[in-house]
C-alpha cells in the first residue's frame, strides 16, 4: 500500500457528478474550477458560501493515516476557525472528528470535535498563493492520539496524548459548518497514505498529481474501438465523454497503451496509477481490472464489477513491478497502461 488515494481534479471538466462517480461523498455542495489550478487544468473550488466538503471513505479503517494537498486561501484567514477550510479525518458517525483549519491569526489550528487542541505560530499563511499542507494522525484502540502538521515541508504543529480512540474511516477537504468567518479555499494535488509497505509510508512532501493520457496502442491490443481503428484516440479526452470508447467483447481481452511522457526531475516519481471510467451495456455480470505493465511484469488492481452507470476505477503502483523497486523517470515513462476483462 503506502499511497492509497490520489486526486488531480483534472479529468472531470466542471462536472461534479463525474467527480463524485469516482466514489466520493460530499456534504453540502462542491465545485470544480478551471480558472485557478496548481497543476493541470482544474482544482476543487470551495469558495462559494454553500461549498462545504469532499470526502473519501477508506476501504478499511486505519489507526495511522496521512494526507496532503495543496491549499490556496482566497482572502484573510477566517475568525471562525472551527468552520474554516482545511483537512478532515473522520470516524464512524463523525466525518470531522479531527480538523486542521486556518485561523484568524494567519496560522492553523487543530480541533478534536469542536475543541481546539493546538495551534501553529501566527502569520504563516500566504493568502492567494498555493501552499503544501500535510498531516499525519493516529487514532484507535491501543494507540495514543497524535497529530503532526507540516506546511511546505516544515513541522508547524506536533501533538500527542490526544483523546482519539476510534480508527479513521474517512478523510476530507473543506469545512464542517458555514460560519460568519467562512473564507473560501481551493484544493489541488490531494494524496492519502498509510504506513504500510517499504516506500511512501511517511511524510511524502510537496507532491504534484499529474495526468499522462494515452498516446498509442500497445500489445496486447484486444479491445475494440467503437469507431476507427486506433484505441487510444477513443479514450484520451480530458472531459468525460461517451461519444467514443473502447470495448472488450470477450472475457480475457487485454489492452495496453503507451502514455504521454512527463519531464520531471530525476527521482521525482513517487508512484504511478492507472485510472479508467467504465460501465457495461448489457445485462449479466461483467468485471475488469486496471493496472500497469513494466518490462515483462505487471501490477494489477482488484477485480471490479461493472454497472450500467459509469464508475471510475484505478490502481496505484507505489513500486515498479519490474524488480519491485522505486520508480525512476525512465521506467515511469516506459510503463504501459493496462486493462483486463475478467468476466
Amino acid at each position: 500500500m503506502a499511497i492509497i488515494w490520489y486526486e488531480h481534479f483534472d479529468l472531470y471538466g466542471n462536472d461534479t457528478t463525474a467527480l463524485l462517480a469516482r466514489g466520493y461523498s460530499s456534504t453540502g455542495s462542491v465545485s470544480i474550477s478551471s480558472t485557478i489550478a496548481r497543476t493541470g487544468t482544474h482544482s476543487l473550488d470551495l469558495t462559494a458560501a454553500g461549498n462545504r466538503q469532499l470526502r473519501y471513505n477508506l476501504v478499511t479503517p486505519l489507526t495511522q493515516l496521512g494526507q496532503g494537498c495543496a491549499i490556496r486561501y482566497n482572502g484573510t484567514a477566517p475568525g471562525n476557525s472551527d468552520s474554516s477550510n482545511g483537512l478532515r479525518f473522520g470516524v464512524a458517525g463523525s466525518n470531522g472528528r479531527l480538523r486542521i483549519n486556518s485561523n484568524s491569526a494567519g496560522g492553523f489550528g487543530v480541533y478534536v470535535n469542536s475543541t481546539l487542541v493546538g495551534s501553529s505560530n501566527p502569520g504563516i499563511i500566504t493568502v492567494g498563493s498555493w501552499m503544501w499542507i500535510e498531516v499525519f494522525a493516529t487514532s484507535g484502540p491501543g494507540t495514543t492520539g497524535t497529530v503532526e502538521v507540516r506546511l511546505n515541508g516544515a513541522t508547524i504543529i506536533n501533538l500527542s496524548g490526544l483523546t482519539l480512540t476510534d480508527p479513521w474511516t474517512n478523510v476530507g477537504l473543506g469545512t464542517e459548518l458555514i460560519g460568519a468567518g467562512h473564507v473560501g479555499a481551493r484544493f489541488d494535488d490531494w494524496i492519502v497514505w498509510d504506513t504500510s509497505g517499504p516506500v511512501n509510508n511517511s511524510f511524502i512532501g510537496d507532491t504534484f498529481v499529474l495526468v499522462a493520457p494515452p498516446t498509442g496502442d500497445g500489445v496486447p491490443n484486444d479491445w475494440e474501438p467503437n469507431t476507427g481503428t486506433t484505441r487510444w484516440t477513443q479514450i484520451d479526452e480530458a472531459v468525460p465523454s461517451d461519444a467514443d470508447f473502447i470495448r472488450a467483447n470477450s472475457v480475457g481481452n487485454t489492452q495496453e497503451f503507451a502514455h504521454q511522457n512527463l519531464n520531471l526531475p530525476i527521482g521525482a516519481v513517487t508512484a504511478i496509477a492507472t485510472q479508467a471510467r467504465a460501465y457495461k451495456t448489457d445485462s449479466g455480470a461483467s468485471s475488469i481490472r486496471v493496472g500497469l505493465a513494466s518490462g515483462s511484469s505487471t501490477t494489477m488492481g482488484p477485480e471490479r464489477a461493472l454497472a450500467t452507470g459509469p464508475v471510475v476505477i484505478d490502481h496505484i503502483a507505489n513500486l515498479d513491478p519490474n524488480g519491485n523497486v522505486p520508480w525512476t523517470q525512465n521506467s515511469a515513462n516506459a510503463a504501459r497502461l493496462r486493462l483486463d476483462r475478467i468476466a
